[in-house]
């Protein structure tokens, strides 16, 4: 067998590359796959995705289902735009928090970019991964609104902001819970 990570030419049957350790895909992965469509179930999200991260489908569920974060240095965030709204915060310290997240927002994609997971963890992680990346998108978004105070000083983009980085914390929110329920389900938990 091929190692998909570094090309070493492996003997039949081995579990991982003798070369550099990989993971290989196991009899394991039909029970994984089983185990995702369980999960999809239960979360009420699609099933319906190609193999391209692209196109996996996520629906972020209306019933409060999704497990509450506690997102401590986003709060802060939270809590800096109102005092800017409400005039008793600095807009400085806003737009220096802003800078800060979107600087932390951009190496957390960066890394989930370079990650090398096994084909096994990455059929069941897909979605995960995919409500990762959409919070990290929102986020952007969030950002972008905010910048625009800035410009005009209209505070309807601080108001707008507030409500996209509902949406990315939600999303946020998504990727911790599929991220518990495929561990809780692999651990037979």
């Amino acid at each position: 067998m091929i190692c998909p990570q570094c090309n070493y030419d492996n003997k039949d049957g081995v579990s991982s590359c003798e070369e550099c350790g990989f993971p290989f895909p196991t009899d394991s992965d039909a029970n994984l796959k089983e185990l995702l469509a369980q999960i999809d179930e239960e979360l009420g999200l699609e099933d319906d995705y190609e193999e391209e991260e692209e196109e996996v489908e996520l629906v972020l569920p209306q019933d409060g289902t999704l497990l509450p974060l506690r997102l401590g240095s986003l709060a802060q965030l939270k809590e800096l735009v109102q005092g800017v709204i409400d005039g008793t915060t600095p807009e400085e310290d806003l737009l220096e928090t802003i800078d800060d997240f979107q600087e932390e927002i951009n190496d957390s994609l960066d890394s989930l970019d370079q990650m090398v997971i096994s084909p096994q963890v990455q059929d069941v992680m897909k979605k995960p991964v995919k409500a990762a990346r959409m919070a990290f998108e929102h986020y952007d978004q969030t950002f972008a609104e905010l910048r625009l105070y800035f410009a005009d000083k209209d505070k309807e983009h601080l108001k707008a902001g507030l409500q996209m980085e509902e949406i990315a914390n939600s999303y946020l929110s998504l990727s911790f819970n599929l991220v518990r329920e495929t561990m809780t389900n692999m651990l037979g938990f």
